[in-house]
């Protein structure tokens, strides 16, 4: 049964084969060969995308509660 809830994938960057457990739509995957950080664009076929370093930076910037004061 849990076979069905593993899916190959490969890097996008250095095309490394391994596989995702039960994967879902969004989710960030790290390849572990060359540790590129990837998101789940499709499922059926599974499909990754790069997630640019940018994206993850923005998340980190939520310091900016001086205008509170």
């Amino acid at each position: 049964m849990d076979k069905e809830a593993l899916l190959m994938a490969a890097c996008v960057e250095c095309e490394a084969e391994f596989d995702i457990e039960e994967p879902e739509l969004g989710d960030l995957v790290s390849c572990p060969e060359c540790g590129l950080d990837m998101e789940i664009i499709t499922i059926k076929p599974l499909e990754l995308e790069a997630v640019a370093e940018e994206e993850e930076e923005e998340e980190e910037p939520e310091e900016e509660d001086d205008w509170n004061e």
